[in-house]
């Protein structure tokens, strides 16, 4: 956690800071007399942990948009409350997800690698030919959160967009050459240069 957000909680509230992969032990020595735990995805909140939580505990809060990490029926029966983070990620995901299209397209790991070794010696014609991004077809397999925040930037860069959702979400706003599937298929697989798996 950023300093800067340290000293703003630490205002107002009681903080104790253990590392990510502290022992569940450990952490149930620190939560006496705290409202709250907050954990993230490599932290496991099972049932046995959620049982011997002290009763100060009113709230578990996660650093991810996943809860499969945390014991939702245990949590119930504590009357302890659950939040999450849903769409914290969704546009860092989907620039990663960029990054590497971008990366992948235009050969930047093996040109960087070429650079770092010393063996690049000056630009050649066919030197790490990339291929085209735009007006090429990018294939979106899952439709969510990410998926359209992908879709957006492949947009921004002139690309055909097949995607495969179970129905058209009347909410999004539309995007040019973008064409719903309802049904992945195979033969499909050969009208798409390239494919974004978004799960």
């Amino acid at each position: 956690m950023p300093a800067r957000v340290v000293g703003e909680i630490q205002s107002f509230a009681d903080l104790s800071i253990l590392p990510g992969e502290s022992a569940p032990e450990r952490v149930l020595e620190n939560c006496n007399g705290f409202d709250a735990l907050i954990c993230t995805l490599m932290n496991k909140v099972t049932a046995d942990f959620i049982d011997r939580l002290p009763p100060s505990i009113r709230l578990v809060a996660t650093y991810s948009v996943g809860i499969d990490h945390i014991d939702l029926r245990a949590l119930q029966a504590r009357r302890i409350a659950l939040v999450n983070t849903p769409d914290v990620l969704t546009e860092a995901t989907a620039d990663i997800a960029w990054l590497l299209l971008l990366g992948a397209a235009r050969r930047a790991s093996e040109a960087e690698a070429l650079l770092r070794s010393g063996m690049w010696t000056g630009w050649e014609p066919n030197q790490l030919v990339g291929t085209d991004i735009h007006g090429s077809t990018l294939g979106i397999l899952g439709f969510g959160r990410i998926g359209r925040a992908v879709a957006r930037r492949a947009a921004g860069f002139g690309m055909n967009i097949l995607t495969s959702v179970r129905s058209s979400s009347a909410g999004d706003p539309p995007l040019p050459g973008r064409s719903f599937v309802h049904r992945w298929r195979k033969s499909w697989l050969a009208a798409i240069f390239y494919l974004c798996i978004c799960h």
